[in-house]
């Protein structure tokens, strides 16, 4: 029987955190699912920021112009609005280009962001 003076919950925190650390946060699945979204979450973003960067910029490259594509309408309508009256270059329009791609990489599912990873790295998709 444990006494009542004893301080349980630091005991229930040490193995906890025991436990926890070897058997989840380290465990071999959990950091292989953590390095492929770290993975995927870079590439989307290596992508998508030069994209978003360049755009309605006089040199805009073919293969940015077919980023910003695959863009919904409402991020290509709200990227305008971003950029409105303002020169591309502006801290504030880069700014607000850099939020618009996070945000559209944000708003994708797991499964949706390993599609597009999976067609910009030009690996097939399992449909």
């Amino acid at each position: 029987m444990i006494k009542e003076n004893c301080d349980s919950t630091k005991i229930d925190s040490i193995i906890r955190k025991k436990i926890l650390e070897k058997y989840v946060y380290l465990d071999d699945t959990i950091c292989r699912s953590q390095i492929m979204s770290n993975t995927i979450l870079s590439k989307l973003l290596d992508i998508f920021i030069p994209a978003v960067l360049e755009y309605n910029l006089d040199k805009q490259s073919e293969l940015n112009k077919r980023i910003i594509c695959l863009f919904s309408d409402n991020y290509k309508k709200v990227l305008d609005k971003t950029i409105n009256g303002k020169t591309s270059d502006s801290p504030e329009a880069i700014y607000n280009k850099i939020l618009l791609a996070t945000d559209y990489i944000c708003g994708m599912t797991d499964s949706y962001a390993q599609q597009m990873y999976n067609m910009v790295v030009a690996l097939p998709v399992n449909s």
